[in-house]
C-alpha cells in the first residue's frame, strides 16, 4: 500500500502558506512605497489579522526584508546556475549571468542595494542571515568557477598568479554596481541627456574583461549576438521551475 497524504486541516494550511503571503505583501508594500511602506502594521491590515501571528514567522520587519532577500538570492542562484548551461565559450557565460541575473530582476536589486548598510541583516535572525550568506556564496562559486572554465581553456590569464576569485569579484562589483544603480534611482538626469545607462553597464563590463585580457576580446567577438544568442535559447522560467526542488530554501517551520 501506498503512503498516505497527510491532509493538513485549514488552519494548518494557513499557517504552512502564512510566511509566504507575508512576504507577498511584503513585496507589494516595498515596491510601492518603499522600505517605510513595510511595517508589522501594514501587513497585519493587508492580511487582516493582528500582528502577533506576523511574528510566530518573522522578527521584525528588517526580518520580513531579509525574507525578501532570501527569496531574491535564491532566484538570482538558479539564474547563474541557468547561465551556466549556455553553450558558448567562458566568457559568453559572463555575459549570459550579467543579463540574467541583474537585467532580467531588476527590481531584486532594490532589495539587495537595502541591506548594503548592514542594519538590517544585524537586525535580522541569525538563520536568516546564514541562509542568504550561503545563496550568496553559492553565486559567487559559480561566477568563480566561469571564470575558472575560462583559464582552463586558455582564453584568460590571470596576472600575478592570483586566484580566479579576484576577477570573479571585480565583475560583480562592477556588474552589480553599475545596475544596481539604474535599478534604484530610474530617474536621475542623465536619463535626460539620451544617456543609455544599460549599454553603458554593459560597455563597461566588456571593457573590464578586455583589460583582463579575457578572450575573445569585444574587438573580435560579437557579443551582441551573444546576448541575443542567450534571450532565444535559454528559458529562464522553465529552469527556474524544473529547480525548484533544489534548495536550501527559506524554512519557516510549523508551530507544533
Amino acid at each position: 500500500m501506498g503512503v498516505q497524504k497527510k491532509v493538513l486541516s485549514p488552519k494548518k494550511r494557513e499557517i504552512r502558506d502564512r510566511p509566504a503571503r507575508i512576504l507577498s505583501i511584503a513585496r507589494t508594500l516595498l515596491n510601492e512605497e518603499g522600505y517605510a511602506g513595510v511595517t508589522m502594521e501594514r501587513i497585519a491590515k493587508v492580511m487582516n489579522c493582528s500582528r502577533p501571528p506576523i511574528y510566530e514567522h518573522f522578527t521584525s520587519r528588517e526580518d520580513v526584508v531579509m525574507g525578501l532577500a532570501i527569496e531574491d538570492a535564491q532566484q538570482r542562484w538558479k539564474l547563474f546556475k541557468c547561465a551556466m548551461t549556455f553553450n558558448g565559450r567562458p566568457r559568453e557565460k559572463l555575459v549570459a549571468i550579467n543579463e540574467f541575473a541583474f537585467r532580467t530582476y531588476p527590481e531584486q536589486l532594490k532589495i539587495l542595494s537595502l541591506l548594503q548598510p548592514n542594519l538590517i541583516r544585524l537586525k535580522s535572525t541569525s538563520r536568516h542571515q546564514k541562509t542568504l550568506a550561503d545563496y550568496e556564496s553559492r553565486a559567487f562559486d559559480i561566477l568563480t568557477r566561469v571564470v575558472e572554465e575560462g583559464v582552463d581553456a586558455g582564453d584568460l590569464v590571470i596576472a600575478g598568479g592570483q586566484p580566479a576569485s579576484t576577477v570573479a569579484y571585480g565583475l560583480l562589483c562592477l556588474s552589480f554596481g553599475g545596475n544596481t544603480f539604474e535599478s534604484r534611482y530610474p530617474d536621475v538626469p542623465i536619463q535626460q541627456n539620451h544617456f543609455n545607462r544599460h549599454l553603458s553597464t554593459r560597455l563597461a563590463l566588456l571593457a573590464l574583461m578586455d583589460g583582463y585580457r579575457f578572450a575573445p576580446l569585444s574587438l573580435e567577438w560579437d557579443y551582441i549576438a551573444t546576448i541575443d544568442r542567450v534571450r532565444k535559447e535559454l528559458d529562464v522560467l522553465a529552469f527556474i521551475e524544473e529547480t525548484n526542488g533544489e534548495k536550501p530554501s527559506v524554512a519557516y517551520s510549523l508551530p507544533e
